[in-house]
């Protein structure tokens, strides 16, 4: 049997994207899959062997533990190396090295956030972001060059780092693999058996300043309805969290840490807005965030940042549009979605049959079947 391996040393082994989409649906295709990634214990999970690693907050131990994951991913006799992170992009050359097949797996346009002033990459001084973004740009050149496949999330062709308008003479390594649920896994977690007092207003991803969130909580002084915002997520630094906390309008905001998919979707079940006003920022603008297809899988109305990708994409008929920077618009939608019952619930239909129909993992997933049999010779 052939031996795969994905491999991350940012995110936990039972990631979303990497484990519960890509690594599973693999398995049930007959593949022996491994996943290096930060875990506590090595052990195996739904057909999965997963290769546990130690957590490290800072940057510059993560990149040295890259080297780690190399050395374990290498033990495991995998012929295809399925990479995760930008921080593993210099062990993709190495593997290359090795004999072994590599698959870079862009989860976001790291070229774009690097290159816009208000990066949420916020690690990289300011005035070094275009030169980190240079730097970058040759990296990712070079292993487009020498890498067998690239997985990229969304296809604007607006986008101004549209990947098959950069690099036309490698087109057919490029392979679209969006962020889309698992509606099998969502329809079998039922909503979480607790008394709702009040509608739930949800926001579930990265607690950031990228993400809107102090502009969602200072929503909250607006709203007119009496209801929660329930933050579900990690933040991105104690400094941005206390700014966030001495904000929030007394009982109600609630913030709830990372969980696994099992019970997140529990929660938004039982929600009854799900909000993704995310900040004006290139890459935000020209991707999309997973939680949006979550909350429409769930069968929520979701209230969205007004950028023109995600308006054409979505249209009037899947969700309501409003400026992320503007906290008193943001109110006025929210008490808008909670009160008119028929447009919510309207949303609410049109989004989860559209997911059905076209939005959906068990579709999107045959993509990544087909770049698996052409990397390992099965077609």
């Amino acid at each position: 049997m052939k031996k795969v391996c994905h491999i991350t040393t940012v995110h936990k082994a039972i990631d979303g994207r990497i484990f519960y989409k890509e690594c599973r649906s693999l398995v049930r295709q007959g593949y022996v899959v491994y996943v290096v990634g930060v875990w506590s214990k090595d052990e195996q999970r739904d057909g999965v062997y997963i290769v546990g690693l130690k957590e490290y907050s800072g940057r510059l131990k993560r990149f040295f533990n890259s080297f780690v994951a190399m050395r374990k991913a290498i033990k495991t006799g995998a012929s295809v190396m399925h990479l995760h992170d930008p921080e593993l992009l210099l062990i993709g050359f190495l593997l290359k090295l090795c004999g072994k097949k590599v698959v870079f797996d862009s989860h976001e346009n790291l070229y774009l956030q690097l290159s816009c002033e208000t990066s949420v990459k916020q690690w990289v001084p300011r005035p070094f972001r275009r030169i980190f973004a240079f730097m970058y740009l040759l990296v990712e050149k070079l292993s487009v060059r020498f890498f067998d496949a690239w997985i990229y999330v969304a296809d604007n062709p607006q986008n101004p780092h549209n990947f098959l308008s950069a690099y036309p003479r490698h087109v057919h390594k490029f392979y679209l693999v969006r962020n889309f649920p698992i509606l099998s896994l969502i329809d079998n977690i039922p909503s979480l058996d607790i008394e709702k007092k009040k509608p739930i207003i949800i926001y579930v991803g990265g607690l950031t300043a990228g993400r809107g969130i102090y502009e969602l909580i200072e929503a909250m002084h607006s709203v007119r309805t009496d209801a929660t915002l329930l933050l579900i997520g990690q933040w991105e630094g104690e400094e941005y969290k206390k700014k966030c906390f001495n904000h929030m309008p007394h009982g109600k905001v609630e913030w709830k840490d990372w969980m696994p998919v099992e019970k997140l979707y529990g929660y938004i079940k039982k929600a009854d807005v799900g909000m993704v006003t995310i900040l004006p920022e290139l890459n935000h603008m020209n991707t999309f965030a997973i939680k949006t297809f979550e909350y429409m899988a769930c069968g929520l109305p979701v209230i969205m940042s007004d950028f023109p990708f995600w308006i054409h994409f979505f249209g009037s008929e899947n969700a309501i549009f409003v400026n992320p920077s503007n906290s008193a618009g943001i109110a006025e939608k929210i008490d808008l979605l909670l009160q008119d019952k028929a447009l919510a619930v309207r949303l609410g239909q049109n989004g989860r049959k559209r997911v059905e129909e076209e939005l959906c993992w068990e579709k999107e997933q045959e993509t990544l079947f087909r770049l698996y049999k052409k990397l390992l010779n099965e077609d």
